[in-house]
């Protein structure tokens, strides 16, 4: 096979803007959290997995970079 008589390419730094099509070759890390909080990227509902109701009670809301100001069970 043609990949066992090649060898890998050397790593090569881009810029940004010029890695369009390219492969990363090594793992890459942020330097730090963007955002600065923990969030979610949709809405959504949370329900217990034993609570089989019917109906359900609304028991908070946590809006986009907040924290939750109510315990869960």
């Amino acid at each position: 096979m043609i990949t066992e008589k090649t060898g890998a390419l050397p790593a090569l730094s881009t810029p940004l803007n010029c890695a369009l099509g390219r492969v990363l070759r090594q793992a890459m890390f942020a330097p730090h959290d963007l955002p600065a909080f923990d969030c979610s990227s949709m809405d959504g509902y949370a329900v217990a997995a034993d609570d089989d109701s019917e109906r359900f009670r609304i028991i908070g809301e946590i809006q986009p970079g907040t924290v939750p100001e109510f315990e869960h069970r």
